[in-house]
């Protein structure tokens, strides 16, 4: 059952490495890109401090930040009961910049546990902002709808684990094939279909 429910994750798309410590997470980065764009999404859009960790350090030859550990990654199991309304300020400031993280989602082989957000002192913190894209409103609020929704229905649907392990396969499988004509083929900017016309540009 922990397998379905971690706390944390040590690797990710844009990491390679993440070192957890009592009061720090030190993150090495796969690519100079995706350092980048974190450090970037941290200088352009202030307006997300209260939702970010604070960084105490990084260093540009290792493409390694040092950041404040902010709890455990969120799950239906440990929601706030203003979970909500969070989502919903969240949801506001990314329309307001028009911009999403692209992986801001259940993780693919969990239906208890959210992706990219961590929970302490019932306090929302975004963990990974590598993956932010510029988005309009109708993407982001369709993202985030769908977002509540399954939180919803997988929190009514916990305690029967084969059920709900049957909706979220159908429903990662719906994600992936609108990602991959949305994100791919619509914004053309990440994914599959990316990442090929990429190693033809080369």
């Amino acid at each position: 059952m922990k397998w379905f429910n971690p706390k944390s994750v040590s690797i990710g798309k844009d990491v390679k490495k993440i070192i957890f410590k009592e009061d720090k997470v030190i993150k090495y980065f796969k690519n100079k890109e995706s350092y980048d764009l974190t450090l970037n999404f941290y200088n352009k859009y202030i307006s997300f401090l209260n939702y970010l960790p604070k960084i105490n350090s990084f260093d540009d030859s290792e493409l390694k930040i040092d950041m404040a550990n902010c709890g455990d990654l969120l799950s239906i199991h440990n929601l706030p009961t203003n979970w909500e309304k969070i989502i919903d300020d969240i949801t506001k400031k990314f329309i307001d910049k028009n911009i999403f993280i692209l992986d801001l989602r259940f993780l693919p082989f969990t239906p208890y546990v959210i992706n990219n957000i961590c929970l302490k002192n019932d306090k929302f913190f975004l963990v990974d902002v590598a993956l932010y894209r510029s988005r309009p409103t109708w993407y982001i609020q369709s993202k985030m709808l769908i977002l509540k929704y399954q939180i919803k229905l997988y929190k009514k649907l916990s305690s029967f684990l084969p059920i709900l392990i049957i909706i979220h396969i159908f429903m990662e499988i719906i994600r992936m094939l609108t990602d991959l004509v949305i994100d791919g083929f619509i914004f053309n900017d990440v994914g599959l279909i990316y990442e090929i016309k990429n190693l033809f540009r080369k």
